[in-house]
């Protein structure tokens, strides 16, 4: 039988390779003027992944169910407008 992760596991192994090829690839994200997102980017691209893979949510009912199942993991998650701004500022890195 195969032991699956759990899902803290599987979400900072997901942010560690959003981040790790962030790193490598500093070209890929341009910087926009204006003050600093709550998050950084690799957060919001782990979480757009990741919400990606739960398609029955709509986008309120995951913040709340990230906001919920890991607890402390994003302490700075804004609100769904906050979160939907960033995710469509990083649309080029996403694609």
């Amino acid at each position: 039988m195969r032991h699956l992760p759990d899902a803290e596991t599987v979400l900072t192994t997901l942010y560690c390779l959003v981040d790790d090829t962030l790193r490598d690839c500093p070209q890929a994200r341009s910087r926009r003027p204006g003050p600093a997102w709550r998050l950084s980017d690799s957060e919001v691209l782990t979480l757009g992944i990741l919400g990606q893979s739960l398609p029955q949510l709509s986008e309120r009912a995951f913040l709340c169910y990230v906001r919920h199942r890991f607890p402390g993991a994003f302490p700075r998650l804004p609100e769904q407008s906050g979160y939907n701004r960033h995710l469509r500022d990083l649309w080029g890195v996403w694609a």
